[in-house]
């Protein structure tokens, strides 16, 4: 199994505090379900496992079911530590960042108690720091931020936190980036990412981000500071279909 970020500290602090701020949340051995419940060995085990002990296939029918057909909000909370962890622990897990995104925005998150939210921020940003802190992860901010925005539309404190440090690693993801929209860029002039439907369509958000000339000026430092390096051409890549993009949108203008 692939370790995705689970050994990132910050992110290791945001989980704990999960467990501390939901903890209060008891099991409910009589869930409401749209059937019989519980029925398959996967319910059984939410019933019968502490928490911390359940694994991603016990979560697999419920983590698709949850809320909807199965169990309610509060249910949800009980196990959203243990579904946090999961998700963030292994590239493979049955519980990933986009479903548990998908059931944050169904159980309408960002109207709970104030503490519950901000520990669900905290464990989001800690998410997309840990898909920047190293350039070959599993899995690469602009990934893990379409996930996200499954969850919240205000994306502005993940891109905040891209340019916040300004590491090789992370002008390197915002190389790939670059080089990944090239063709979006070119015919669009602007940024497509993938809807919950998978298609294409413009963020205007991430785009007016991708503008600032900040982004111009990383890329640029940090090719001539590894002119002589193994990402030499990913970074001039990058920077040629910038400046392209950016010729075009002035032209538009």
């Amino acid at each position: 199994m692939e370790e995705l970020f689970s050994d990132f500290p910050p992110l290791q602090q945001s989980v704990r505090d999960l467990y501390r701020v939901f903890g209060h949340y008891r099991l409910n051995r009589n869930m409401p379900s749209d059937g019989l419940f519980p029925t398959t060995a996967e319910d059984y085990a939410l019933i019968n496992k502490f928490l911390n002990e359940l694994t991603g296939d016990d979560f697999g029918r419920y983590i698709w079911k949850a809320m909807t057909t199965l169990g309610t909000v509060e249910d949800f909370k009980h196990f959203l530590p243990r579904l946090c962890e999961l998700a963030v622990a292994a590239a493979d897990s049955p519980v990933d960042v986009w479903c548990l995104s998908t059931k944050l925005r169904y159980g309408n998150w960002q109207m709970w108690r104030e503490r519950e939210r901000s520990a669900i921020a905290a464990f989001m940003l800690a998410l997309f720091r840990a898909s920047l802190y190293e350039y070959l992860s599993p899995k690469r901010p602009d990934e893990v931020l379409h996930d996200l925005a499954e969850a919240t539309d205000d994306l502005a404190p993940f891109l905040a936190a891209w340019e916040e440090d300004r590491s090789l690693s992370e002008v390197l993801h915002l190389a790939d980036f670059i080089t990944s929209q090239a063709t979006a860029l070119h015919w669009h002039g602007e940024v497509r990412l993938f809807d919950s439907k998978q298609q294409s369509a413009p963020d205007p958000q991430v785009t007016a981000w991708l503008q600032q000339e900040s982004h111009r000026i990383a890329l640029e430092d940090a090719f001539f500071e590894h002119s002589d390096g193994p990402y030499a051409q990913l970074l001039s890549d990058a920077i040629q279909y910038y400046d392209l993009w950016k010729e075009r949108v002035a032209k538009k203008a």
